[in-house]
């Protein structure tokens, strides 16, 4: 029989402006000491710090309830920080419960707004203040998680952040966050196994979706998403780029993937492996007001050169991915990492305007920094450099063949993670460039397109490569 404790019985604390961390926390302890049950926030705004979960217990946020963030940190109770996107100070945490979960339909507002210094400028990267609350909610050594139904919003850091959890299913959630907002990831998935996100919908200024596998936590493994639909000014779904345990058995599949900066990325910069990754079924839209959009990224390259580590992405396999873009597919190796048997099928760019690439920019996040310097800056549909075993079957690529909607020509754009803007001539070329579709260097495998070159050039600009 699941017991049910009603917040607002164990005090009067739904108006918002009430300190109701101790009332909500009452309640929450009385369900684990009887064993478990339902904590249920009825209408009303609850205003709150650390909250802690017990074994056995669920947060049922019932229509019109809102649980939301104190914008006093001494509301909070500090919890060791371990890096500089994950500070001390949650609104949920859980460490090592089972059988936990979070439920809506009701909402969870992060309060942003009360730990931003400046979010006035349009044009500029949202400036925080060096402490908040991030994540928001944070689960670590924790089995059996059910999150669903529930919107979280505002958040001022990471949303969700799962640490060296075992089975949880995220399903039917809701995430808005600022497009501006720095470190604003949707779902962070750190060094889990066995996890199911699907049906969900997430906005944020960073990214979406990420796969993680911090040296604190473990491999990040048996991980499937499904059916979302995601808008992200980082990458809408993305593996690494912390990479310290291996991140294997993936599925991306049945995603809608819109107005993102980079569709699929997966990054691996330290020493253990990015494998066994399937991405299917998957619709992307780059139109967004940052440089550089891409559709898909595959990177190795170490974080640091000077420890000898080999990052390696091996065992991918994307198929009917479909895309609207002004950016490039890349997927580049350097400085000693490995990507092998990689299988692209049915993959189909479709260019409004081909954006200018040949200004080179040294990226600010060493994740940015993919291939050499010729392959950061060259225009083709997909660009391919130190690749073993690409193997490429029904791509096809639709270059311009009509002036570029308005919506596609914004007056500026910005270099992600960066203030730098750039006005419309100096990110769009005069005229379609004469541009190949596929550009290979160092490249082994086998190649069928009937994909062609923009404006007379080659379909496949290819040097140092072996192709059947």
């Amino acid at each position: 029989m699941n017991t049910r404790f009603i917040v607002t019985e164990f005090g009067d604390v739904n108006n918002g402006w009430a300190q109701a961390t101790g009332t909500v926390q009452k309640a929450i302890n009385m369900a684990g000491t009887v064993g478990g049950g339902t904590v249920v926030f009825p209408r009303g705004v609850f205003r709150c710090g650390t909250l802690e979960m017990r074994s056995n217990v669920t947060l049922e946020l019932t229509n019109g309830a809102v649980l939301l963030a104190s914008p006093d940190l001494e509301e909070y109770r500090p919890i060791a920080e371990s890096h500089g996107d994950r500070h001390p100070y949650h609104l949920i945490v859980a460490r090592g419960c089972e059988n936990i979960g979070i439920c809506g339909p009701g909402v969870i507002d992060g309060s942003a707004n009360e730990f931003w210094e400046d979010a006035s400028n349009p044009r500029a990267p949202i400036k925080v203040k060096r402490r908040l609350v991030t994540p928001l909610i944070e689960f670590v050594d924790c089995k059996d998680v059910r999150i669903s139904e529930i919107f979280m919003r505002n958040s001022p850091g990471w949303t969700l952040h799962l640490q060296r959890c075992e089975r949880a299913w995220i399903h039917c959630v809701r995430i808005e966050n600022d497009l501006r907002a720095p470190d604003s990831d949707g779902i962070v998935i750190n060094g889990c196994r066995e996890v199911w996100v699907r049906d969900s919908s997430i906005t944020t200024g960073t990214d979406g979706i990420a796969l993680k596998a911090w040296r604190d936590s473990a491999p990040c493994e048996r991980v499937t998403v499904s059916r979302c639909y995601i808008r992200a000014h980082g990458a809408a779904l993305v593996c690494g780029p912390e990479s310290g345990h291996p991140i294997r058995d993936i599925v991306f599949s049945d995603c809608v993937l819109h107005h993102s900066h980079t569709g699929v990325a997966l990054h691996a910069v330290e020493g253990a492996p990015i494998e066994e990754v399937l991405v299917h079924d998957i619709t992307v839209d780059t139109r967004c007001e940052l440089l550089d959009s891409r559709p898909l990224v595959i990177n190795a390259r170490p974080l640091d050169t000077a420890v000898g580590v080999t990052p390696a992405v091996r065992g991918v396999t994307v198929r009917n991915l479909r895309a609207i873009t002004d950016g490039r597919m890349l997927i580049a190796a350097s400085n000693g990492g490995t990507i092998e048997d990689i299988r692209l099928d049915d993959v189909t760019l479709r260019y409004p305007l081909v954006e200018k690439t040949a200004r080179y920019l040294e990226p600010a996040m060493i994740e940015e920094r993919i291939g050499s310097p010729e392959a950061r800056q060259v225009a083709a549909a997909l660009v391919a450099e130190n690749v073993r075993d690409l193997r490429v079957t029904n791509f096809d690529v639709r270059w311009p063949a009509a002036p570029a909607p308005a919506e596609w020509l914004p007056e500026w754009k910005r270099l992600r993670n960066t203030a730098e803007i750039l006005p419309r001539d100096g990110w769009l070329a005069a005229a379609t460039p004469a541009v190949p579709a596929l550009w290979l260097r160092g490249v082994d495998g086998t190649v069928a397109t009937k994909a062609q070159g923009c404006h007379g050039a080659p379909a496949i600009d290819a040097r140092d490569c072996r192709l059947d």
